[in-house]
């Protein structure tokens, strides 16, 4: 019992930092979610809610996980909406999602919500769901607040996003791959050694890889 508690308060101490204004770089981001991280990092300056949509494999959870370690604060997962509804009722899903956030929002000043797609795509996109649709309730009351008190609100999606939040965010979203960014990506995670690739001529015959691929 020890070493899991151990665990749970190092994992809740990773994902709850302070600030800091002299972080380089990432080494690990590519040239194109460099692109969006700088282009975050700026528009956190005037807007409290930004939205991060890209498709899967591009790197939204990387350009996350770097907002985070830029500018302190909260990173929620899935993992912690997943463990808010032990116990709930099956249909209490706004619920948890609702506590998750806005606890999160009134003890950080800024709050990192890493595919937030998952849960929105059965509250707010399944017309089985009993309550479809609910979600933008409360949703709306955590936008107002977020406003209102000033605070940041990150969320990453696989490009949808609720009205509540939508109407009031700032968007972006990872650039198309380049040849550029497949050299990053294969000299980062592969071990190429000496091997001369020609990713001009990779890029031609693949365009649309991913970083899973």
């Amino acid at each position: 019992m020890k070493d899991e508690n151990e665990a749970t308060q190092t994992e809740a101490t990773q994902n709850d930092t302070q600030p800091s204004e002299t972080l380089p770089p990432d080494a690990n981001l590519c040239p194109a979610q460099q692109q969006t991280v700088d282009w975050l990092t700026q528009v956190v300056e005037i807007g409290n809610i930004l939205h991060c949509s890209a498709s899967s494999g591009t790197g939204r959870t990387t350009v996350l996980r770097e907002l985070h370690r830029r500018l302190g604060g909260k990173l929620l997962s899935i993992k912690d909406f997943v463990d808010a509804m032990d116990r709930r009722h099956p249909l209490a899903l706004e619920d948890a999602l609702y506590k998750v956030i806005l606890e999160a929002l009134q003890e950080h000043d800024c709050v990192v919500v890493d595919d937030f797609h998952l849960p929105l795509s059965v509250m707010d996109g399944c017309n089985h769901y009993p309550r479809s649709g609910y979600v933008e309730s409360p949703l709306s009351v955590i936008a107002a607040y977020a406003v209102e008190a000033g605070k940041k609100l990150i969320v990453g999606t696989d490009g949808r996003l609720s009205s509540p939040l939508a109407d009031r965010c700032f968007g972006t979203g990872i650039p198309d791959f380049t040849p550029e960014d497949y050299e990053h990506l294969c000299r980062s995670f592969l071990d190429c050694g000496d091997v001369d690739l020609d990713f001009e001529k990779i890029y031609r015959f693949a365009p649309n890889l991913d970083a899973h691929q």
